[in-house]
């Protein structure tokens, strides 16, 4: 039983990696020519690491600034996007997925299917929830990218040039906010009680979300904010 959670563990932590890699490549408008392969490599090594992190109770608090860490070095150092655009979309596409999941959750609860308690006593609950994730983040993707909805301001080069514009540096500061700020919702709702604060962690998820998206556009519009 136990190698069986694993293996579905894995899989569907690889699925839901490249669904996000997917979701960035098409939010941010970046050819996808070779990607695949490369994000099932992130994957497997992401959700490994994740594996274990869940299994050391000093780290399973930590797990989402683990996980956003890794994502950012690998959109960086693998697909040699320059550093400040990677830490971007990186962050950004890990919190619209994360933000999908939360809403899918809500309203499968909100119709009756599941109970939140069910989250933390039934593991398959909880990997239907991944697959239904996927499945709604690639046709999220799909939609986007036939109506041509996404951003046109990363270059496509690790060369690419940045300025230490007051915008960049406002992009920065407020991306870092926005993943401490995230990162001490979960660490808050591991240690004491993640359903009880369900939905003020999705509101303020939401907020950082739009907040995020509305300097994307700014700066989409603008060589500075």
């Amino acid at each position: 039983m136990e190698t069986l959670n694993f293996t579905l563990f894995m899989i569907l932590s690889v699925a839901e990696v490249v669904a996000n890699v997917i979701l960035m490549f098409t939010i941010f408008r970046i050819p996808k020519k070779h990607y695949l392969m490369h994000a099932v490599f992130m994957g497997i090594v992401m959700s490994y690491i994740s594996h274990n992190v869940r299994n050391i109770e000093e780290l399973t608090s930590f797990a989402i600034i683990i996980q956003v860490t890794l994502q950012f070095l690998f959109v960086w150092l693998m697909y040699r996007i320059q550093v400040f655009y990677s830490l971007i979309i990186s962050i950004l596409s890990y919190f619209i997925y994360g933000i999908v999941q939360l809403l899918l959750i809500f309203l499968l609860n909100a119709v009756g299917i599941i109970e939140m308690d069910q989250l933390s006593t039934n593991i398959y609950i909880g990997y239907c929830l991944q697959l239904l994730t996927v499945i709604l983040v690639i046709i999220i993707s799909e939609v986007l990218e036939r109506k041509q909805i996404g951003f046109n301001f990363v270059p496509h080069s690790e060369f690419a040039p940045i300025e230490l514009s007051k915008g960049n540096i406002l992009f920065t500061v407020v991306i870092v906010l926005c993943v401490v700020a995230f990162q001490m919702l979960y660490y808050f709702s591991v240690k004491h009680n993640f359903l009880e604060g369900f939905i003020e962690w999705l509101i303020i998820s939401i907020i950082l979300a739009v907040v995020l998206i509305f300097l994307a556009i700014k700066k989409e519009k603008s060589d500075d904010l």
